[in-house]
């Protein structure tokens, strides 16, 4: 198996377009997003490293116990851009979320806000752990100027689109070895960030593979943004 088929994330969430959470009291938030959940389509994207002994066991567990509330399909093989893609086929409703796995949707609101602007795109600020925080904001200054000068841009993290909107751009590139969720997202001029401070996610990026790493690369993924060649490089990204 290919060294750098790594990561195991919840890539794609496809729910119904019928849900409205304005005005609603948290109570009722809770009720209606338990209800919901039992209409989401998740897909699972699941890659494994040659030297790690990661096994299936919890795909199993997860089919298992939630054979009644979720209708769950296993894609296996190849890079997030290639989980994403075949999951991005299966979608027959107005609009497809893309989720990793270590994001927490803490604000219970943020799925019916971002629903109501009705663009192509809406993606959100991050929360992450203590010490990391500034880097996510440093982050946010940089997507906010990005979208200014024409050139948006949303990570796979949260990425929620109008299916007509997503395959106009193509859909995502299975020939890409990265940055995919870039790539994707800047082919759009109709993004918004909504502003939120209840979605929390991992910093583990950073500590795997250090800030000037990570903001050298966002740098080159701007300048090489209609480059096909350079995200289907990996750049040591998954090392």
């Amino acid at each position: 198996m290919n060294k750098f088929e790594t990561e195991v994330d919840i890539d794609m969430l496809k729910f119904p377009d019928n849900i409205n959470f304005e005005d609603l009291t948290e109570e009722q938030a809770d009720n209606i997003m338990d209800e919901t959940l039992q209409q989401i389509y998740i897909l699972l994207k699941y890659s494994i490293m040659s030297d790690e002994t990661i096994s299936l066991d919890f795909l199993e567990y997860i089919k298992r116990d939630f054979k009644y509330s979720l209708d769950i399909q296993i894609i296996k093989g190849g890079f997030p851009a290639k989980a994403r893609l075949e999951g991005s086929k299966l979608v027959t409703t107005p609009h497809i979320l893309f989720l990793d796995a270590d994001i927490m949707l803490e604000d219970k609101f943020v799925l019916g806000d971002c629903l109501s602007y009705n663009t192509d795109l809406v993606t959100v600020p991050f929360q992450t752990e203590k010490g990391f925080n500034w880097i996510f904001r440093l982050f946010d200054i940089q997507q906010k100027m990005s979208n200014w000068l024409g050139t948006p841009f949303a990570v796979g993290g949260f990425q929620l689109w109008k299916t007509e909107s997503y395959w106009k751009t193509g859909g995502y590139d299975e020939t890409h070895l990265f940055a995919e969720d870039y790539w994707v997202s800047q082919k759009t001029d109709k993004m918004i960030i909504h502003s939120t401070k209840g979605i929390w996610t991992s910093a583990r990026r950073f500590k795997n593979k250090g800030f000037f790493y990570m903001f050298i690369l966002s740098i080159k993924c701007y300048i090489n943004r209609n480059n096909n060649s350079f995200f289907q490089k990996h750049h040591n990204y998954w090392i």
